[in-house]
Order: structure tokens, then sequence, then C-alpha cells
């Protein structure tokens, strides 16, 4: 965690949640790219959101060689992000 906190990060888009009304600033999520220190790139969802009350960050992170194969699991996820609320 160390590692990514200390990284630039490069938004690459934000992404919109089907279930979100219009105006809901309570979540937010963007695509952005990233390098470690070795210099492997990454592609990571960083979704910051509001629950109840509390504020919540989730990170779905994998190297830009894996990452196609991951999206679907990864979209599968944000998608049920909205059981949260």
């Amino acid at each position: 965690v160390n590692k990514r906190t200390q990284a630039a990060y490069r938004e690459m888009s934000s992404v919109k949640f089907a279930w979100a009304t219009p105006g809901d600033l309570a979540t937010i999520c963007y695509l952005a790219q990233y390098e470690d220190p070795p210099g492997v790139a990454h592609k990571i969802y960083l979704v910051h959101a509001l629950v109840k009350g509390k504020g919540i960050q989730i990170i779905l992170d994998g190297t830009e060689s894996v990452f196609d194969m991951l999206d679907p699991e990864y979209k599968l996820i944000l998608g049920r992000l909205r059981l949260l609320q």
C-alpha cells in the first residue's frame, strides 16, 4: 500500500455507476494508471464513497499485462457497490 500511495496517478477516465442518481457526489470512481518503483505499469480503479456517513476507499489494482483479464471481474465488483448503500 505504501508504494501505491506514493505513486503519481494519471487519470484515464471517471466511471459512472448505472445506479447513481444525477448529481450524486457520494461515490466517485476513477480509472487511472501508475508505475511502481521497478517500472511495472499498473491500471487501477480508485473508488471513494460515503456510506452511512463513513468514508471508504476501494482500490482494484492490476498490472497492465493482466488488466484486460481482470477488468470484467472488477466491473462486476464495481456494479455491486450499490448494495452498500
